[in-house]
């Protein structure tokens, strides 16, 4: 399922975990978590920034039909029972540390999320900033917060797997 590959290039790196219903509990846990370091905030705003722009656009939003919930219903359906937009919907996520959160001591996982959640941590990484902010492709960047935010709308993962969800989401919501 993992591919190992250079964060540099950012080809075909496993970015991301979500936790199916019944393993939530490792991502959802009662320990307080710090402060995202400012690099690390200033790498989610701009990869937000460009999701949110991307976004705006129909195709990138037909990627809210591509996958459904364990319930059947469209991630569209989801999203449409809140009443907000893609890009507004991305706005009302919240990004914490991940340093306790146990799925970030994997190597290759750069975000997680718990299905349905609303928070979307980040695994640190190595010289006081996180495998997120240490991307360098800037489209990726965008690519993956669009993947946490299908998952924050009831995907699952496993099926579909993390590689399948990027690919389709980088598909339909080009720069």
């Amino acid at each position: 399922m993992h591919t190992r590959s250079s964060l540099r290039t950012g080809s075909c790196v496993v970015a991301v975990l979500a936790f199916i219903l019944g393993a939530e509990a490792p991502v959802h846990s009662a320990t307080r978590h710090a402060a995202l370091p400012r690099w690390d905030v200033a790498a989610v705003e701009r990869a937000r920034a460009g999701a949110a722009r991307r976004l705006e656009g129909q195709d990138c939003q037909r990627v809210l039909e591509d996958f459904t919930d364990r319930q059947g219903h469209s991630l569209k359906e989801n999203l449409g029972a809140l009443e907000l937009s893609p890009s507004d919907y991305l706005q009302t996520i919240r990004f914490e540390d991940g340093s306790t959160v146990a799925v970030c001591r994997q190597p290759l996982v750069l975000l997680a999320v718990a299905t349905g959640g609303r928070v979307v941590y980040v695994c640190p990484g190595t010289g006081g900033t996180s495998r997120f902010a240490q991307l360098h492709d800037p489209a990726r960047a965008d690519s993956l917060l669009i993947h946490e935010m299908l998952h924050t709308l009831g995907l699952g993962e496993d099926p579909p797997t993390t590689s399948v969800i990027t690919r389709q989401v980088e598909a339909r919501c080009r720069p």
